[in-house]
């Protein structure tokens, strides 16, 4: 319960996908949009990193997928690409690199938010729209609807709370949104509400094969 008062709900469902589907991967990887390496535990796997942002320290090395990558044909048994298609203007640029990277056979992760509060991005895609744009570069595509009307509200009031009253608070703003956390969140998956699919998805999840 406690990752709930750090980060939303929404992260929280991809961090578990993540887990769920990470031995898939063997061999050597490619994380897009790194970012900080958060998510290379979860990999038994070699995990080279790129980012618009290099980081030395961390061996995030530039790469634009967007332009392309200066590295060969079919070099990677696996690519993770999580939340980074929703800031490209050229993304279907972006889906052609991925699949001309990954080896014959396979597979790659994208994620994409859609209700998700605005940072700056520049695309949502809805359901339909992000089937139609990414079934064209791969051979077999599944979707995994990310999130529902419940874990969308729950991300919503939190945000709105840490933003009007989180300054002010300081640490004691966990204080304050722990006994929601235990309440709502609670309430939620004890009946089970966060497994329902219907049209309130916070983004999808999609696990993609050359």
């Amino acid at each position: 319960m406690l990752r709930f008062l750090t980060q939303t709900w929404h992260r929280n469902i991809l961090e578990d996908l993540l887990k769920k589907h990470a031995d898939m991967f063997s061999g050597k990887i490619l994380d897009v949009g790194s970012e900080r390496r958060r998510y290379d535990a979860y990999f038994h796997a070699a995990v080279d990193a790129v980012d618009i942002h290099p980081d030395a320290e961390n061996n995030i090395v530039f790469g634009d997928i967007e332009r392309g990558l200066d590295i060969p044909d079919a070099t990677y048994d696996g690519i993770v690409c999580t939340e980074v298609v929703e800031y490209l203007t050229n993304y279907e640029a972006a889906f052609m690199e991925i699949s001309r990277l990954l080896k014959p056979e396979s597979y790659a992760i994208i994620s994409i938010p859609f209700m998700y509060p605005d940072h700056k991005d520049n695309i949502r895609f809805t359901d339909q729209f992000a089937k139609k744009m990414i079934s064209k570069y791969f051979s077999e595509v599944s979707f995994t609807p990310m999130g529902n009307k419940w874990t969308v509200i729950w991300d919503a009031c939190r945000l709105a709370f840490l933003r009007s009253w989180g300054r002010y608070l300081g640490f004691g703003k966990y204080v304050v949104l722990f006994p929601c956390v235990l309440l709502y969140v609670g309430s939620v998956k004890l009946f089970g509400l966060h497994k329902q699919v219907d049209e309130f998805y916070s983004g999808q999840f999609i696990v993609v094969k050359k």
